[in-house]
């Protein structure tokens, strides 16, 4: 079985005691694209606003082009297709 990366939510990456974080999908997508599964440790809701794509929240596929908005819990499993 491979080994599918977790992503961890840095409270104090900027220092000071953080509570949310707002990321460019597009700065992880070089990463994604290597290991398109991953799990996170954190709540998220992914907002897309260009292109289509497939993803899996729990092997629950949805079609994400603009306008789709999808949220997670954390130690949910992410795949991109």
């Amino acid at each position: 079985m491979k080994k599918i990366p977790i992503y961890n939510y840095y409270r104090h990456k900027y220092g000071q005691e953080v509570l949310v974080d707002v990321i460019d999908i597009d700065n992880m997508r070089s990463a994604i694209k290597k290991k398109p599964v991953y799990i996170t440790t954190f709540y998220s809701i992914i907002i897309f606003t260009e292109g289509d794509e497939e993803i899996a929240v729990n092997e629950h596929a949805v079609k994400a082009y603009p306008g789709v908005v999808v949220c997670s819990r954390p130690g949910e499993m992410w795949n991109y297709f």
